[in-house]
């Protein structure tokens, strides 16, 4: 293979597996006699990954560069900053965790090739994961949902250079399979053997489902269009049972003032929800639209 591959990989207080996961991906890339590109970002570790990270940049400076962000600012945001330094013809995304094996890139590179697609996710066969981990997965699957377009990406991934060159986003809640479905259709799931992560998950059930509702209310208009139709179908019941209680009114005499209280009630509330619904919709389009912070913040680059 004569193209270039870029590794990408967001770390978080993984000091102990990196620098095995960097002989992986050499004894893999060395097998198909290719020199990778690898990129480590240190998402604001508390251990000592960092000095791990500047010992491989120090030792194999042709090979590895090195990120240091300012703060932990996310699993995505630290993989956005790796995609922008990126060069190479493939860019692949990977855990530090070693539950996939780099070799395993190639595979998605080979069903990338193979339909010509733009990017390639790998997921696990079986996932051994908590109930709670689990619950947190579903929760950001649905919290994804826009419009009729679902996506349920993983962090395992395999990007034409073409693809991530298009990337365009400002804003510092990153979703990238969102961004990256906005700019292609184009893209297939490979099933893979996994391993247990050999490190602790950077997401905490709290912070799983934070990170849902970060995606759920950023990304998707999907709880406005729930208020929206909320007040709709609210509205047109009150109005059936608002004649319904007309009717009783002059045909069976129901005492004075309970018709309007009843009907006033229902339509009114039925009305501010609607009006609500679609207010909050241009309000969410015109926040997408304004929201100009940064993804992430750079303490320190070795050999950029």
């Amino acid at each position: 293979m004569s193209k270039k591959i870029t590794f990408v990989i967001p770390v978080f207080n993984s000091a102990a597996v990196l620098t095995e996961l960097y002989d992986g991906i050499i004894a893999a890339t060395k097998e198909r006699n290719v020199v990778p590109e690898i990129i480590f970002v240190n998402d604001g570790s508390i251990d000592n990954s960092f000095s791990v990270i500047s010992e491989l940049c120090s030792t194999n400076p042709d090979i590895v560069r090195g990120v240091d962000l300012t703060r932990n600012f996310g699993q995505h945001n630290a993989t956005l900053c790796g995609f922008e330094l990126s060069t190479g013809d493939y860019i692949v995304s990977i855990d530090d965790d070693l539950a996939f094996n780099p070799a395993q890139a190639f595979t998605l590179i080979d069903e990338l090739e193979k339909d010509e697609l733009d990017f390639v996710y790998g997921i696990a066969s079986k996932r051994n994961h908590s109930l709670r981990r689990m619950l947190g997965r579903m929760f950001l699957y649905w919290g994804s949902t826009l419009g009729n377009k679902k996506i349920a990406g993983a962090s395992f991934r395999v990007i034409r250079k073409a693809m991530v060159d298009q990337l365009s986003f400002k804003g510092d809640v990153v979703f990238i399979d969102d961004l990256l479905t906005q700019i292609s259709r184009r893209y297939n799931y490979v099933v893979l053997d996994a391993q247990p992560a050999r490190i602790k998950s950077r997401y905490s059930g709290k912070k799983i489902w934070k990170s849902g509702l970060q995606i759920l209310f950023f990304y998707s208009g999907l709880p406005l269009r729930l208020i929206s139709l909320i007040g709709f179908t609210g509205s047109a019941v009150s109005g059936v049972f608002g004649l319904y209680f007309i009717i009783k009114k002059l045909f069976f005499h129901v005492p004075v003032g309970y018709t309007s209280i009843i009907v006033t009630i229902l339509f009114s509330a039925s009305a501010i929800l609607l009006g609500i619904g679609i207010l909050g919709e241009y309000i969410h389009r015109m926040y997408k639209n304004k929201h100009r912070n940064k993804a992430y913040y750079i303490r320190t680059i070795k050999n950029l």
